[in-house]
């Protein structure tokens, strides 16, 4: 599958070779070595989701239950602090998401991985998500038809990818706000019962 996009005048790649490249090759395996989290994923019952529950949710919490009595997700106000800060990090680098009040059960899992020290090829989890976001049409705005309702995933890295390869860039606008102390206690702090 071809994964470049054509930016003023220029292909710009996105895959697995160019992120890597882009991010300073993050992480360099061995001939005989794997992606951990990638074989898990792969395997039926890679995962353990109830030591994921253990691991992400503060105590006397657990996922989310579908009707079907499956696990689901995992609201932010059952995570520990650290997994809110985890969370952050991921769904504004790695895994966008259109919202972050919770956590899907696939990257729960990945933050298992990470948590855990699981091997993971980052690259291709962003080039993936990069192809598949590119692929998906634009809903229209409920009240603007000309407006699109989809955000744009992974903005900080795709404005990186294109100044790296000299596409000229002027930024006009902070895309985030930073993720520091001040974040934290704001956004991922535990809420005390009042």
């Amino acid at each position: 599958m071809d994964k470049r996009s054509w930016v003023r005048g220029q292909w710009i790649p996105y895959d697995v070779s160019a992120i890597n490249q882009f991010l300073g090759h993050p992480l360099i395996l061995e001939e005989s070595q794997s992606y951990e989290y990638a074989e898990r994923r792969s395997q039926v019952l890679g995962f353990d989701e109830e030591a994921i529950g253990q691991l992400l949710c503060s105590p006397g919490h657990d996922f989310a239950w579908s009707v079907a009595r499956r696990q689901v997700w995992i609201m932010r106000t059952s995570m520990t602090t650290l997994t809110q800060i985890w969370m952050t990090l991921l769904l504004s680098n790695i895994l966008p998401n259109n919202y972050n009040s919770d956590l899907p059960l696939p990257k729960c899992q990945l933050f298992d991985a990470i948590l855990t020290q699981t091997s993971v090829h980052v690259a291709r989890l962003i080039s993936d998500a990069i192809y598949q976001f590119i692929g998906i049409a634009p809903l229209r705005h409920p009240v603007d038809p000309e407006k699109s309702n989809k955000g744009l995933g992974f903005s900080a890295l795709i404005t990186g990818l294109y100044q790296f390869y000299g596409v000229p860039i002027t930024p006009t606008k902070l895309i985030r706000p930073l993720i520091n102390r001040s974040f934290i206690e704001k956004y991922c702090m535990q809420r005390q019962a009042e």
